[in-house]
């Protein structure tokens, strides 16, 4: 329903800030802090999503580090210097 998706969605973003706040606490930079908050509900929410699927027999850890690694692979397959040349319209 619309009322449980958007009450997903203010968790989502109350952990989000949390976290930032938490790494920044911590002496990371703004940016970097909400980078990596962002990126961290971003795993938790597909490793969830994939937890509770149908027919999966993986631990929710196990998924969690699946998606992690992959989100690393991923972000080590960007050619270098593509992200300066990147054109945002902005």
């Amino acid at each position: 329903s619309p009322e449980l998706q958007e009450r997903e969605l203010i968790k989502l973003a109350s952990l989000t800030t949390a976290l930032t706040r938490a790494l920044q606490a911590r002496g990371f930079p703004g940016m970097d802090a909400a980078l990596a908050a962002n990126l961290a509900v971003a795993v938790l929410q597909v490793a969830f999503e994939q937890w509770v699927s149908e027919g999966s027999h993986e631990t929710f850890q196990h998924l969690a580090r699946q998606a992690l690694t992959r989100l690393s692979e991923i972000a080590s397959a960007v050619p270098a210097g593509a992200a300066s040349t990147f054109d945002t319209g902005i």
